[in-house]
């Protein structure tokens, strides 16, 4: 890490640690404040609005103060940041950072404010899920497996009169009868009486 980002850093979790308390001010008595994430967020764009910082370090220091300030768990604050950062990327208007530039400090934080709560976390997360599909924290639909996707075609195969799927069907059935007991379930009966 060279010399020039250490000082970003170190402005940014300044900077971050000032807007984060701004943001919480802001919201004042209000008897539903913003989320973790959408504080990250918050303070993330304010961030990447106001100085040099991408994105992503914006996004860092945004975290790095959020838990200085309230010290969750790890656990907790990985998914505060992840969170944060699917609002940024899928529940948030593209380009608001660029567009926030022009504004004074308090007009920033009004239109941020305004921004991230009129999104719906929920939809954001779905959005996210359906891009990544399945990768790193998509949650696709995940299809039948293939023996039970099989059987689920016999069994219309048997409703449509199909004779030799019944007969098929019927052989599977008397195989699972004759299988002994998977080995997790085999003492239950003994166990509970």
């Amino acid at each position: 890490m060279g010399r020039s980002s250490v000082v970003e850093y170190v402005q940014g979790e300044a900077a971050a640690a000032w807007v984060l308390d701004a943001i919480r001010e802001a919201a004042g008595p209000r008897s539903r404040g913003l989320s973790a994430a959408k504080q990250i967020a918050a303070v993330a764009l304010y961030l990447h609005a106001a100085g040099p910082l991408c994105e992503e370090r914006a996004l860092q220091a945004a975290g790095r103060a959020y838990a200085q300030g309230l010290r969750p768990t790890p656990a907790a604050l990985k998914k505060a940041v992840s969170e944060a950062r699917a609002i940024l990327q899928f529940g948030v208007e593209p380009g608001l950072a660029e567009s926030l530039r022009a504004e004074p400090p308090v007009g920033r934080l009004a239109r941020i404010d305004a921004a991230l709560r009129s999104v719906n976390q929920a939809q954001v997360t779905r959005a996210r899920a359906e891009a990544l599909a399945g990768g790193r924290g998509g949650r696709p639909i995940q299809p039948p497996r293939t023996a039970y996707g099989a059987v689920l075609k016999l069994l219309d195969l048997v409703r449509a009169g199909d004779l030799s799927a019944r007969a098929e069907l019927m052989a599977i059935q008397d195989l699972m009868r004759r299988a002994p007991p998977p080995a997790h379930t085999a003492d239950r009966r003994a166990a509970s009486q």
